[in-house]
């Protein structure tokens, strides 16, 4: 695209008013959000610092607002939460209780854990697999015994501090 001066006036103009990128291509027209992006970055115009004198809680309900984290984060209203159910110390169950088929595809439920289970992988043809079939947690795919095989916690930080008595000198 090729940008006349008035555009890109309007851009920085727009920019500066805390407008999107979309909604700067749809006042100019012509133009698409990537290329108004590409033009900001281009004219090296200031990043949007909103999010540094936003509050935690302004933060977070932005966050909560987004569809993504709608579509992909657990709602847990009638459970545990998944970080719950992680941290909770609990051991991981071996596969030997959990992975116990119980039910074919064609009798899946939305309510079934969906963990493929074979008895025996070397008799259960690949066209039909089998799952655990037990009570899902809400929002999540698995049951509990099979949230804690699929999701891991994560590793314990380590800290890595220099002995007291060694001092550093300035060169």
């Amino acid at each position: 695209m090729m940008w006349t001066d008035e555009q890109t006036e309007v851009l920085k103009r727009l920019w500066a008013a805390g407008h999107s990128g979309s909604a700067i291509a749809r006042q100019l027209g012509g133009c698409s959000r990537s290329a108004v992006i590409g033009k900001v970055h281009r004219l090296k115009l200031a990043g949007r610092t909103e999010s540094a004198n936003m509050s935690k809680a302004e933060h977070h309900e932005r966050i909560n607002r987004s569809p993504w984290t709608r579509k992909h984060t657990p709602t847990m209203e009638n459970g545990p939460s998944v970080r719950a159910i992680i941290r909770d110390g609990t051991p991981i169950p071996s596969p030997k209780e959990t992975d116990i088929p119980r039910i074919a595809t064609t009798d899946l439920e939305n309510h079934h854990c969906r963990w493929p289970c074979t008895a025996n992988p070397r008799e259960t043809p690949p066209w039909a697999p089998q799952f655990c079939g037990q009570p899902k947690v809400p929002g999540v795919s698995y049951c509990e015994a099979h949230i804690r095989r699929a999701f891991a916690p994560p590793p314990p930080r380590r800290i890595v501090r220099a002995p007291a008595d060694r001092v550093l000198e300035a060169a």
